[in-house]
């Protein structure tokens, strides 16, 4: 085996397992809601061209089987739209504060997050098995040294219209996800997927258009979003992940953008002065990939600006991002997760390195 350690997802190693009275604590609607099989809309400022797609994947029907034998519900996802051979707008479901979609590789479909924290394609071993030629390495992350995991290439990635082939991808145990968010987990998107197209994330719709980009950065498809950003801000990549430049009352600070972080994370070490905007709640055990608990300090992180983006109020734990920073070669004092991107209608260009943002839609 590989003992090379390597970041594979930040989805794995900063998403925030708290125990479920924990969670409701700090947020009362943490659990993943049950969706009535008659909510199936999807943005009516669509362009005149665009074609209503067949759901992905096979219908799942009230529970299914868990690999531990446990049972869930399914979600029930609005059908997809093709604006053309460059563009899909996909819905999705919140899962928690967890983007869902509905997705397949090679013959096992259902649901994966979105995480632009994952390097890559990553799999659940309940559901895949390692072939031959599967490389195994060691992982590593905030709560320590994690499991071992496989990656190879997939066949193919199939996303409502769209076809991913000849994915690289992580297998391993998803299971502890399954069972605390109560549903039938595939795998996860990452980076390597997605970084070929613009990935509009619109919470306040419920969904992801994806409109494919040219090797300048710039969309093939110029009409694929209709709408004026009113603000930019570029950023940094460190790997595959997207560092912000930020500060905190004066005090500069360098964060992660992660959409798998359900809180926020704050470097325990960090200046007096930002630590004067955080209030502590109460102290929570955050869980890893290998299932690891630490104790970590829970609370509200007050008077956060990223360019021209303010943002107060924001749930986060404080916690030790030493071995985050040199997994990545790159000092983080910070991830900025769900809480601030579930205000906002974020648009990411990766090859442009720029974020977008784009104002709410009225009632």
């Amino acid at each position: 085996m590989e003992k090379r350690l390597i970041p594979i997802s930040i989805f794995l190693i900063s998403w925030l397992f708290l125990s479920i009275q924990e969670a409701k604590a700090l947020h009362p609607v943490f659990n993943p809601p049950i969706f009535s099989k008659s909510d199936s809309t999807i943005s009516s400022a669509l362009p005149p061209t665009a074609k209503v797609l067949p759901t992905a994947g096979p219908p799942f029907p009230g529970r299914q089987s868990l690999a531990d034998g446990g049972s869930t519900f399914d979600l029930v996802f609005p059908q997809a739209v093709q604006v053309n051979p460059n563009t899909v707008y996909i819905p999705f479901r919140m899962v928690g504060r967890l983007i869902a979609v509905q997705a397949r590789v090679d013959t096992n479909a259902g649901i994966f997050f979105l995480d632009t924290g994952a390097e890559r394609l990553l799999l659940n071993s309940n559901y895949f098995e390692p072939e031959r030629g599967w490389r195994e390495v060691t992982t590593a992350g905030t709560t320590g040294s994690v499991e071992s995991v496989f990656y190879n290439r997939v066949d193919t990635l199939y996303w409502d219209e769209l076809r991913f082939p000849k994915q690289q991808a992580n297998i391993l145990d998803l299971s502890h996800i399954e069972r605390k968010k109560n549903i039938r987990l595939i795998g996860i998107i990452g980076y390597e997927v997605l970084k070929e197209y613009e990935v509009f994330l619109d919470y306040q719709l419920k969904q992801i258009i994806l409109t494919r980009l040219d090797k300048d950065g710039y969309r093939i498809d110029s009409a694929a979003i209709w709408e004026q950003p009113y603000d930019s801000l570029d950023f940094k990549l460190a790997g595959h992940l997207i560092v912000l430049d930020g500060e905190v009352q004066g005090q500069k600070l360098r964060f992660a953008l992660d959409s798998g972080a359900e809180l926020n994370l704050l470097d325990r070490k960090v200046k007096r002065r930002v630590l004067d905007n955080f209030e502590i709640i109460k102290r929570v055990n955050m869980v890893g990939a290998g299932q690891k608990t630490i104790e970590v300090l829970a609370g509200t992180l007050y008077r956060v600006k990223c360019g021209n983006q303010n943002s107060s109020g924001m749930r986060t734990l404080l916690t030790n991002l030493d071995e985050m920073g040199e997994n990545f070669g790159v000092r983080l004092d910070g991830f900025l997760g769900y809480e601030f991107l579930y205000t906002r209608r974020t648009l990411i260009n990766y090859k442009r390195k720029k974020l977008f943002f784009f104002k709410q839609h009225r009632p």
